[in-house]
């Protein structure tokens, strides 16, 4: 698996990149997160279904 070796933090006042060990281990944590909490394809569009169907 490939591994995140830079990090754009956009803001108002422009871009910074961020290519240290420590930042970017940060990220890969956050990054590994949101893939275990994220919903997989058929969940994703059930429940963007059910969203939907409340309005």
């Amino acid at each position: 698996m490939e591994q995140l070796d830079t990090v754009l933090l956009d803001s108002a006042h422009g871009g910074v990149f961020l290519d240290a060990e420590a930042q970017l281990s940060r990220y890969r944590r956050v990054i590994n997160d949101v893939e275990r909490a994220a919903l997989g394809v058929v969940e994703s569009r059930d429940f963007v279904h059910r969203l939907a169907q409340r309005t």
